[in-house]
């Protein structure tokens, strides 16, 4: 939804975003750009105060836990290999606990059903 709001913006502005939804001039804002209006809006909201990409790195994970495959999440970070993905965003928010419970229920319910 936040995205169709941010490119109807930039119809009702007539900036030409060649593609990109942040831009200026029709170049992406660069990296530095992003991470300070990240911290802006951060500080300006009562957020903490995080990097853009500690957001990225939890968006992408929920990504992963929430079933989206490897390859899509690998596209969808612009990586070349999924490795790099799973290196640097592969990692649960879930408890250890819930891990071993998860795993219990899975290996009790197909000792239930016979193949």
């Amino acid at each position: 939804h936040i995205i169709s709001l941010a490119k109807q913006r930039q119809i009702e502005l007539g900036v030409d975003s060649t593609g990109f939804i942040f831009s200026i001039n029709g170049k992406p804002l660069t990296e530095r750009s992003v991470a300070d209006l990240y911290r802006k809006y951060s500080k300006w909201l009562g957020g903490a105060m995080r990097s853009s990409h500690y957001a990225r790195k939890t968006v992408l994970s929920m990504l992963l836990n929430h079933g989206m495959s490897i390859n899509a999440v690998r596209e969808f970070a612009g990586h070349e290999d999924e490795r790099t993905t799973l290196h640097n965003y592969g990692y649960t928010s879930t408890p250890s606990q819930q891990i071993v419970k998860n795993v219990n229920d899975t290996l009790r319910f197909s000792n239930c059903n016979p193949m």
